[in-house]
């Protein structure tokens, strides 16, 4: 059951590290959509929409499977991690360029977000009790419930190191152009 503690709590730190501290910082450049809506609809709606959705194909779709679930999730973790300090963050203060200006590819990175913690979490809580004696499952959910706690309150610490990142890693000067952008 280790590797499933593992995995709900490395996805839910992945998650909360960047939503909603870093993706509701991110700016739009040229979606047409005014700066009133952006974040509440693009970030936070979406989210939560796709967090729902994310959950629905978990029924019937049991990818990956219970021996591999722990290492996509760190390969999830580790794309996750740097995706958003890429995009539009905190431009008026960053000292490194954004590399992801387009925002259709944020609207993107919200979607798989959102949709593969659910996923990911959800499998994760399926196969916990699989892998357990019939007296254990109890003790084994309990479990499985402290490291998805675990995964937040870590997510959440380590989502004050974004904005130290951003704004102090890179050059010394502050980057305003797009000029070493990935448009996409």
């Amino acid at each position: 059951i280790w590797k499933m503690c593992f995995t709900i709590w490395f996805t839910f730190t992945a998650t909360i590290v960047n939503f909603p501290n870093t993706t509701g910082d991110v700016r739009r450049i040229n979606f047409p959509m005014s700066d009133t809506y952006w974040i509440p609809v693009m970030c936070f709606l979406n989210f939560n929409t796709f967090a729902v959705v994310g959950t629905l194909p978990s029924r019937r779709f049991k990818y990956p499977t219970v021996k591999y679930i722990w290492l996509i999730a760190i390969i999830r973790g580790l794309i996750c991690f740097p995706f958003f300090m890429f995009c539009n963050y905190l431009p008026e203060q960053r000292t490194f360029p954004v590399y992801f200006s387009n925002d259709y590819v944020y609207i993107i990175g919200i979607v798989l977000l959102a949709s593969t913690n659910a996923h990911f979490t959800t499998l994760a809580f399926q196969y916990g009790p699989t892998l357990l004696k019939s007296d254990e499952v109890v003790i084994g959910g309990m479990m499985l419930n402290i490291f998805l706690y675990l995964g937040i309150l870590s997510g959440g610490f380590l989502s004050f190191l974004y904005p130290y990142i951003v704004k102090n890693i890179g050059s010394s000067t502050l980057v305003n152009d797009d000029s070493d952008a990935l448009n996409f």
